[in-house]
């Protein structure tokens, strides 16, 4: 019974009151409609299993002031925080295994979990301990989470939380928009979620800000642009339901080594030491911005997800099918091409002409470039019924192919 509604018929008799064999027309009747009583079905769990379940509710995710699911998860116990990784009991973070609708979400590569806008999540559970044969290839726990769903009416929420500039700045907005589709059967779901933090440092020059009406607006030392839409039948989401995530994420940290940015006298020496001619002494102003030349990350990634849920008598059978796609760059300006780094050699104060402050940085290109792209794609069928009233029986079967590509060049031992 998913609605229960529980009327109250009272019979009130006004003015003087009537004996039994009275037949008074001034009788009235009153109705009191109380609020509607909703109950849903949640997952049921063994309970002589020794699997230990955590369930975020959407009211946590509503109502603490978080800033992602990670956060959320992170105060369930065993669970370690650092960064953006998650350490379920100790595990490493590639460890943890993240699923939804029967399909997982890590990245190919280092086995990171994805970021889901906060507002996108309808429900997340935790399971550790003893776990079933649907969760292969995970040691540390296993992080279910449950989407968005339309709504039979136009829904929408909003929220901005920010630290004022007071001890760092740092803005967090997300919403959500749910609703029908009119004319149609279906029904939609979308969300997005955008996080910037200077993480209590100094901008760098090349992030990016530009200024208007008198703010300023732009990339800042941390930055998590995120986003989520659902398609789906209204009256019965999992029947049927196509959903996508989306995430953009750029990082350039502050270094204090590379803050110059300005022009740089050069002194030079034609032909150089050692080959033959008339030494001719030179000079050149060179500008040097010195944070385009540090390494920055911008990593994206998209996951599209399909399923199918149809129940024969008290047989329940899911197909899900699921494309992943995801892409990283660490280079200096976020650069796709590692050849001009091998070029130009990193030199600090010290060994310019002439000498300067030999902490910063004056010329060239800090020598490390990665760049990672991986294609996943994940076919499943499962099936779950219940023989017995006291037994439930389930199997399924699963096809996975992955292709990853990885190119990095790292010489920290060229500077001069």
């Amino acid at each position: 019974m998913s609605h229960a509604m529980a009327v109250l018929l009272a019979l009130g008799l006004t003015g003087a009151p009537a004996t039994p064999d009275s037949t008074a027309p001034d009788t009235q009747r009153v109705v009191r409609r109380f609020p509607a009583v909703e109950v849903s079905a949640g997952r049921l769990y063994d309970l002589r299993s020794n699997t230990s379940v955590h369930v975020v509710t959407p009211e946590a995710l509503r109502t603490l002031p978080l800033g992602s699911l990670a956060q959320a998860i992170a105060l369930q116990p065993g669970v370690v925080l650092v960064g953006e990784e998650l350490h379920v009991r100790g595990g490493r973070a590639g460890e943890t295994q993240w699923v939804t609708s029967g399909l997982t979400l890590e990245d190919p590569v280092r086995g990171r979990g994805p970021e889901v806008p906060v507002f996108a999540v309808q429900r997340a559970e935790l399971l550790t301990g003893g776990l079933d044969a649907e969760y292969p290839g995970t040691l540390a726990g296993v992080i279910d989470v449950r989407t968005l769903a339309p709504t039979d009416k136009p829904t929408a929420a909003l929220r901005w939380l920010t630290s004022g500039k007071r001890g760092g700045a740092y803005d967090w907005a997300g919403g959500r928009l749910a609703g029908p589709l009119p004319r149609t059967p279906f029904g939609y779901a979308v969300a997005a979620e955008t996080r910037l933090e200077d993480q209590g440092l100094p901008g760098r020059h090349s992030r990016g800000r530009d200024g208007v009406a008198g703010l300023r607006f732009g990339w800042r030392n941390d930055n998590h642009v995120l986003g989520f839409g659902k398609l789906a039948l209204a009256r019965d989401p999992a029947r049927l339901s196509v959903e996508w995530l989306g995430s953009r994420v750029i990082q350039a940290p502050f270094n204090p080594m590379f803050t110059v940015n300005d022009s740089v006298l050069i002194y030079t020496l034609t032909p150089p030491p050692g080959e033959l001619g008339t030494p001719t002494a030179d000079s050149m102003n060179v500008w040097y911005r010195a944070d385009d030349h540090l390494p920055m990350t911008e990593s994206r990634r998209h996951d599209v997800i399909a399923q199918s849920t149809r129940a024969y008598g008290e047989t329940r059978v899911r197909v899900a099918a699921g494309y992943s796609r995801s892409s990283a760059v660490t280079s200096p300006g976020l650069t796709h091409d590692w050849r001009p780094i091998r070029g130009d050699s990193l030199r600090f104060g010290d060994e310019m002409d002439p000498r300067r402050d030999p902490f910063h940085a004056y010329q060239g290109d800090v020598p490390y470039f990665h760049e990672t792209h991986a294609e996943r794609w994940q076919l499943a069928v499962t099936s779950t019924s219940r023989p017995f009233p006291n037994q439930r029986l389930g199997g399924g079967v699963g096809l996975t192919y992955e292709e990853v590509e990885s190119l990095e060049y790292d010489d920290a031992l060229r500077a001069e």
